[in-house]
């Protein structure tokens, strides 16, 4: 019987700092920032290069998480190839996208329903982020390297 309570105690004593451990991490572990890490992705594609955007798939995967509503087609997607693009049903769903300092301190150009914003990247090409109405996929956002025109 005694063997029987000091093993009953041990065992509650291991549960009681399992349980302040696992508070203390969740505790120390930061909120994902849905703006910062999307403009974590807006400026790594001011780095685009001959080859692709040097953007994480790491960073699109955890995104895609937390963007429940906007699916992300990558680099080699259908919709329109050699982009990054986002999709949703609506383009409010877009608004925390113009949040974003990269954007905000890119020129604007708006028309209707189509609203540019452009960079001039490396060798004179031109990084475009548009939001525009699609066909198919609703309303898209999407991250594009161009020739200077």
């Amino acid at each position: 019987m005694r063997w029987l309570k000091k093993g009953t105690l041990f065992f509650l004593s291991i549960l009681f700092f399992l349980s302040c451990k696992q508070n203390q991490d969740s505790q120390n572990s930061k909120p994902f920032d849905i703006v910062q890490n999307i403009d974590s992705v807006f400026s790594l594609a001011h780095e685009w290069s001959e080859e692709t955007p040097p953007i994480p798939n790491q960073l699109l995967d955890s995104l895609a998480i937390h963007l429940d509503s906007i699916k992300i087609h990558r680099l080699k997607n259908s919709p329109e190839p050699n982009t990054i693009t986002f999709s949703a049903d609506s383009k409010s769903q877009f608004n925390v996208f113009e949040k974003t300092p990269t954007l905000k301190g890119l020129n604007k150009v708006s028309y209707d329903s189509y609203t540019v914003w452009r960079s001039v990247i490396q060798n004179k090409e031109i990084l475009e982020f548009s939001l525009q109405p699609h066909p198919t996929l609703f309303w898209t956002f999407t991250i594009r390297k161009r020739s200077q025109e």
